[in-house]
């Protein structure tokens, strides 16, 4: 039964549940999710496309005095059809959040959801409990199975259907990847816009000088996380192209979107590994060489990019980040020497076209609301329980009180890899 479904009472914890799942599939991910948006004529119901992160579909408002819906079929007709059709086409696993009531009359989307289902491609999707002939058809079907979400059961039933997720053959996230939830992705919003920081902003610096006018530049964002790149690129005139395997990230991202009102950024859930990239101008990749290790993937960005190239990576392993080579250190541990930046300039080496690497600075401390979660943050890093005392004794120099945060100091080493392919570049070139 490759179909997987959640339901349950209302409030209880389904669309978070189906959050944290998502979060934990290693493929390329479309369909649609629904986002309340609370407005003076009620409760609007936005339909977000998991396809390429278009939102303002708005399928329906409930007046919040009457409670009664006004349903817009047209969207589910139009919107709604293309994006179950575009994903079935292009992507690996196909999301429906929810299925209820709004959809029961609009006849063209229902069909395509029972085509999503009649596929080869699994479906996992939000039943809403509700008495509904078209979702008693769905629980009925032999490829379909339900879980039940109740307040005794949500706590431990993410890991039951992960089991189950893993015995269809759906790819899984392995421990390389970095536990991303929603309350990290919030801290990191929280730091990047710390005036003490100057990441993004002096790598941005550095690229806009190299690249020039954006200005209708198409530019691929990999590991684009909530926009770090891809909002002010965008708002220098580019078209982007988002890509990032968190749906966490992704829903910040498009909030962001709204936020700054902007309608040229595409979003796209998905590893790099299974994602098909347009044509690009430029290409950026901040933080996550790890998409880029293996040389067929690396060769794929490469082929796809028309001008300019950049990866920004460590320079060294994560231990010597926020003092903990100091940690290490103190407890007698030895450090593994790592320089991430060079196995990309190893296989570089391989192609024609030249590259600069330029090898920088950036400050990006990280803030915290109080001395314990910094405990945690490290223990949790070096997998290591530690004692307090030692620990805060040993990374004093790199603690400091700011704007009413605790922050743990960062000066991060990195490298920006530029790979020159369409324009001459005077400066120097390594080859």
């Amino acid at each position: 039964m490759k179909n997987i479904f959640l339901t349950g009472e209302k409030g209880i914890g389904k669309s978070t549940l189906l959050f944290k799942i998502l979060n934990l599939l290693d493929c390329s991910i479309g369909g649609y999710y629904e986002k309340k948006i609370t407005c003076e004529d009620g409760i609007k119901f936005d339909m977000i496309s998991l396809y390429d992160g278009s939102f303002n579909n708005i399928i329906g408002i409930v007046d919040l005095k009457s409670l009664r819906p006004q349903i817009f079929e047209e969207v589910f007709e139009s919107v709604g059809v293309d994006i179950i059709d575009k994903s079935l086409k292009n992507r690996d696993c196909i999301v429906m959040d929810e299925i209820g009531f709004f959809e029961s009359k609009s006849e063209g989307f229902k069909r395509q959801i029972f085509r999503a289902l009649d596929s080869n491609k699994p479906v996992i999707g939000v039943l809403k409990k509700c008495s509904s002939e078209f979702i008693s058809e769905i629980k009925q079907r032999d490829d379909v199975v339900v879980f039940e979400v109740t307040l005794e059961n949500r706590d431990f039933l993410l890991n039951r259907i992960i089991g189950y997720v893993k015995s269809l053959g759906i790819p899984i996230k392995g421990k390389r990847t970095f536990n991303i939830d929603k309350k990290s992705v919030e801290e990191y919003l929280r730091d990047i816009n710390l005036d003490i920081n100057d990441y993004p902003k002096k790598i941005l610096e550095y690229i806009k000088d190299i690249v020039g006018n954006f200005h209708n530049l198409t530019v691929l964002d990999i590991g684009s996380g909530p926009g770090t790149f891809s909002i002010p690129v965008a708002k220098l005139g580019a078209e982007v192209v988002a890509v990032d395997s968190s749906i966490y990230m992704f829903d910040a991202l498009i909030d962001r979107i709204k936020k700054e009102n902007l309608n040229n950024i595409k979003c796209h859930l998905s590893p790099w590994e299974t994602f098909e990239p347009p044509l690009c101008d430029v290409a950026i990749c901040a933080f996550a060489a790890n998409s880029l290790k293996e040389e067929r993937q690396f060769k794929k960005l490469y082929e796809k990019t028309n001008k300019y190239i950049f990866v920004i990576t460590q320079t060294l392993s994560k231990e010597y980040e926020f003092g903990l080579n100091k940690v290490l250190e103190a407890l007698n541990i030895n450090i593994q020497e790592n320089k991430p930046y060079l196995n990309l300039v190893k296989m570089l080496l391989d192609y024609e076209s030249p590259f600069i690497i330029n090898f920088s600075e950036v400050d990006f401390h990280k803030s915290f609301e109080k001395d314990e979660d910094i405990y945690e943050f490290i223990c949790q890093r070096l997998n290591i329980k530690l004692d307090k005392k030692f620990l805060f004794k040993t990374i004093k120099e790199h603690m400091l009180k700011y704007g009413g945060y605790v922050l743990l100091l960062n000066t991060k080493k990195c490298a920006v890899i530029t790979i020159i392919k369409g324009d001459k570049y005077e400066g120097k070139i390594y080859r």
